[in-house]
């Protein structure tokens, strides 16, 4: 059974800046803060610059305001598990974002984004760095990124943390990466080359490693397509 229907609401509403404003102050005590409206696909993404606490030194002059989506809104341990998993991750040396609490001393809570519309909220310390995105396929940084990959894996595997949640856009609900393809295609974002490239890749996939997966419980496959598939939607 599909997880979604098509017309299920998968992105969070953009708030107008002096809503953002309201709810730092009120739930952070930031008093004043440059906004700049971040990258993200399914949640909603600032970065704020210059802030000013109302009690000095009270958080760093950078942070990253996050609002998760609808689909992720649904089940509270959806969010307390990114929390978690964040923590131990940074424990074993995979540096993640810090959340920086709420001055009831909670890592997040549910806020009014646009009229009627609740969503979790978050605030992080920034990390230095660039997006994933933005590197260059040179050999050595794609291995370090295998690499520093296989170790998410091990830890998140070895933590025994789990939630039951599927992605708008996931294997599980192949459907799902289909409307987007027309979506996209639709408003001239990819190609019809492109379009039809990902379509076979997701035919291959499922004729050539899903239908045969019990081949492969240990390690990792390396296809082309899927490569090719992975680039062009990142």
């Amino acid at each position: 059974m599909e997880p979604y229907s098509y017309d299920e609401i998968t992105q969070a509403p953009i708030p107008e800046p002096y809503h953002l404003h309201h709810l730092l102050k009120m739930s952070y005590g930031i008093n004043q803060a440059a906004l700049k409206e971040l990258t993200g696909y399914d949640d909603c993404n600032f970065l704020l610059n210059d802030v000013i606490w109302e009690t000095a030194g009270a958080g760093p002059s950078q942070a990253i305001l996050k609002v998760s989506n609808p689909l992720e809104a649904k089940c509270d341990q959806n969010i307390d598990f990114q929390v978690k998993i964040c923590q131990i991750l940074s424990e074993k040396g995979i540096n993640c974002p810090k959340t920086i609490r709420r001055l009831d001393g909670r890592e997040w809570g549910r806020e009014e984004i646009v009229d009627g519309v609740y969503l979790p909220v978050r605030l992080f310390e920034v990390i230095p760095g660039s997006n994933l995105e933005n590197f260059t396929y040179d050999p050595d940084i794609v291995e370090e990124i295998g690499e520093v990959l296989a170790r998410f894996h091990m830890i998140a595997d070895q933590s025994k943390l789990s939630v039951s949640h599927v992605p708008y856009i996931a294997v599980e609900h192949r459907r799902g990466i289909l409307k987007e393809l027309e979506l996209l295609l639709d408003r001239s974002i990819i190609s019809k080359d492109n379009a039809k490239l990902i379509s076979e890749c997701l035919a291959e996939f499922d004729n050539g490693i899903a239908k045969h997966s019990e081949m492969h419980e240990i390690g990792m496959l390396l296809c082309k397509r899927i490569v090719l598939l992975q680039q062009i939607f990142f």
